[in-house]
């Protein structure tokens, strides 16, 4: 079940992720309880904290699987001194009844046994600066200055907004949010750095950066054959590391 939920343990949203880094310091009772879980039937659940990706199990063997990754990443969570995190998405899923946001889209089956306490939202830099924040002083917490995170922005756009406004509107205005986000949230800390994923894909030749939907990054961008004079993406946040020692 470890490998099984950390191969699905994308987050999509600064909220989710500060959710997720409390969790796995066992520190969320209202997620080792059940929150964010939905039965959708005596042996299934669906646990959008995760994903709706992951095998089927119904809400024990859901909690039992949260324990798990606990298990599992909350000491790798302790001892971890580097972090990157990449913002994603702006158009996020809200739980009324919880009061947080999912990590993933609900299914049909979701909506239509939960839907009158779910809502999609077009989320604000206020709420995501305000994550970046609190997870932020739990990593204070646990290391107190020695650790370094590098945020970044996906240039990955949505393919359709679910809020029924023109995708095109809502991805500029998400990745132009979050780019803001990231900028803030780095300005005034010696160890936060801003990795310009969001940029080097954005502003490369559209033949070499993206798939034929125009969406999906092509694996040849990441490769050494397509450099600036900063290198490959990956030789870039080497080179951003040892600069600021």
């Amino acid at each position: 079940w470890s490998s099984d939920v950390c191969s699905s343990d994308l987050r999509y949203n600064a909220m989710s992720m500060r959710d997720e880094f409390v969790h796995l310091l066992g520190e969320d009772p209202a997620l080792n309880e059940g929150a964010l879980l939905y039965k959708l039937s005596p042996g299934s659940a669906a646990d959008l904290h995760y994903s709706q990706s992951l095998r089927q199990a119904d809400v024990s063997g859901a909690l039992a699987r949260r324990q798990v990754v606990r298990d599992y990443l909350g000491p790798r969570l302790r001892r971890c001194k580097l972090f990157v995190l990449t913002l994603g998405m702006a158009e996020c899923w809200y739980d009324e009844k919880a009061g947080r946001y999912l990590n993933n889209t609900p299914g049909p089956r979701v909506l239509a046994a939960f839907g009158d306490r779910l809502s999609v939202r077009l989320t604000r830099f206020e709420e995501h600066l305000g994550a970046l924040e609190a997870l932020y002083a739990t990593l204070q917490r646990l290391h107190g200055d020695d650790f370094r995170i590098v945020i970044t922005v996906s240039p990955v756009p949505l393919e359709r907004s679910l809020l029924g406004r023109d995708v095109v509107l809502v991805n500029t205005y998400s990745k132009s949010m979050l780019r803001a986000v990231a900028e803030e949230f780095a300005a005034f800390r010696p160890n936060v750095d801003y990795f310009p994923s969001f940029e080097f894909v954005s502003f490369a030749a559209p033949a070499d950066a993206w798939e034929w939907d125009h969406r999906h990054v092509r694996p040849a961008l990441r490769s050494e054959e397509h450099t600036s004079e900063l290198q490959s993406p990956c030789n870039l946040v080497c080179r951003l590391l040892l600069e600021k020692k």
